[in-house]
C-alpha cells in the first residue's frame, strides 16, 4: 500500500507537536524538514520523541524541495497568504499538496485576492491542493459554531471566547505577537506601533460566517486590552472583534490569554437565534497538541480534494486511524 511521504515546513513549537502526531499515524512517512534554527538536528531529537528517525532539518529549501519527494508539506511558518505564496511556490511546482497553519489562509481572498489567485491558478496546473486552517481559526471558533449552529434558525448574533493558557508559548514568537511578559511602557509602545497584533483571522473567520448566514460584512472593530502584575509585567492580554454585519454587531469573538499558573482555560460559543444556544468547553482545548493535530488529521481531506486552493472548507479534519491510505481515493 503507498505511504504518504511528508515534509514539515517549520521546526518550532507547533512543527514539534506535528512530528509527535505523525507518529502515532500508520502510512505516514516523514521525509524531509525545514528550518533554519535547527538545521542539522534529527527531528526526532529537537521534537523530544527520545528517539532519532534519521531525518536531518535543512535550511536550504531549494535543494529539500527539489531533490525530496513528498506528497503533503506541513507549512508551519508565517501568518500572511502573500508570504505563503512565496514559501509554497517551489513544492508546489514540484508536485506537493500543502497543508498551511497560515491564519490568513483560512481566507485568502479576503486577506490577499491576488495572492490567493496565484496559489489556486499554481495548484490546480500542477495537479495539487492547498488548505489554510488549525485550531483557530477554523477548529474551535468555525467548524463547533457551524456544528452547533445546525440546531438552530434565525441567527441574529454569535459569538465565541476563548480563554487560552499561554505557557506553551514561553519560548515561541507568539508570546511576543500578543504582548505577554513585557513591561507596561514595552506593551503600550508595541500597540502603538503595531508589533503587538494579538490575533491574526477575526476578519477571515467573521467573512466565513458572513457568507455562509447570508450576511454581508461591513466593517470589524478590534481592541486588545492588557493586565499587569504587581510589578506591570502583562500576565495576560484580551483580543476582541466584532464584526458588523447590515448595520448591526452580529459577530464577536475573544481572546483572553494568560500566562499565569492559576489560569483557567474554556471555550465558549453562543448563538442568538431560534432557540438561542451556549456551549461551554471546561476545561478548554489547550497547548500545542491539540494545534498539530488539527493540521495533521486533514491529511486524508488534503489527499482526497480536487486541485486547487481550497476556500471555506467544512469539516476537512477528523481523528482518522488505522493506515492514512484507507481514507484516501487513489483516483484523484
Amino acid at each position: 500500500m503507498k505511504t504518504c511521504k511528508v515534509i514539515i515546513f517549520g521546526m518550532g513549537t507547533v512543527g514539534k507537536d506535528v512530528v509527535k502526531a505523525l507518529d502515532t499515524k500508520q502510512g505516514v512517512e516523514i521525509v524531509g524538514a525545514l528550518d533554519k534554527v535547527n538545521a542539522g538536528k534529527d527531528i526526532g531529537e529537537i521534537s523530544g520523541l527520545g528517539r532519532n528517525l534519521g531525518i536531518q532539518v535543512t535550511d536550504n529549501a531549494d535543494e529539500l524541495f527539489s531533490k525530496t519527494k513528498a506528497d503533503v508539506v506541513f507549512h508551519l511558518v508565517t501568518t500572511s497568504a502573500k508570504d505563503t505564496y512565496e514559501h509554497i511556490k517551489k513544492p508546489i511546482e514540484e508536485g506537493m499538496n500543502v497543508i498551511s497553519s497560515a491564519e490568513e489562509m483560512v481566507d485568502a481572498d479576503y486577506y490577499s485576492p491576488e495572492s490567493a489567485a496565484k496559489i489556486d491558478e499554481l495548484a490546480r496546473n500542477y495537479g495539487v491542493s492547498v488548505v489554510g486552517g488549525g485550531l483557530w481559526p477554523t477548529y474551535v471558533d468555525i467548524y463547533l459554531p457551524l456544528a452547533l449552529s445546525g440546531g438552530t434558525r434565525e441567527i441574529t448574533r454569535l459569538e465565541y471566547r476563548r480563554k487560552s493558557d499561554f505557557k506553551p508559548y514561553l519560548q515561541s514568537i507568539v508570546l511576543g505577537k500578543f504582548g505577554l511578559n513585557f513591561t507596561k511602557a514595552d506593551f503600550e509602545k508595541g500597540l502603538a506601533d503595531g508589533t503587538i497584533a494579538g490575533h491574526t483571522g477575526f476578519e477571515g473567520t467573521f467573512n466565513v460566517f458572513a457568507d455562509l448566514f447570508g450576511w454581508k460584512l461591513e466593517r470589524v472593530e478590534k481592541n486588545c486590552v492588557g493586565y499587569f502584575d504587581d510589578n506591570d509585567v502583562t500576565v495576560s492580554v484580551k483580543h476582541t472583534a466584532t464584526g458588523y454585519c447590515d448595520g448591526e454587531p452580529r459577530l464577536y469573538n475573544e481572546i483572553w490569554g494568560s500566562i499565569e499558573d492559576d489560569w483557567a482555560p474554556s471555550d465558549t460559543v453562543v448563538i442568538e437565534g431560534n432557540p438561542s444556544i451556549k456551549m461551554t468547553i471546561d476545561p478548554g482545548v489547550v497547548g500545542t497538541v491539540p494545534v498539530a493535530n488539527c493540521l495533521v488529521n486533514q491529511l486524508p481531506f488534503i489527499l482526497n480534494a480536487k486541485p486547487g486552493l481550497l476556500k471555506k472548507p467544512l469539516m476537512g479534519m477528523y481523528a482518522f486511524d488505522g493506515h492514512v491510505m484507507n481514507h484516501v481515493n487513489l483516483e484523484k
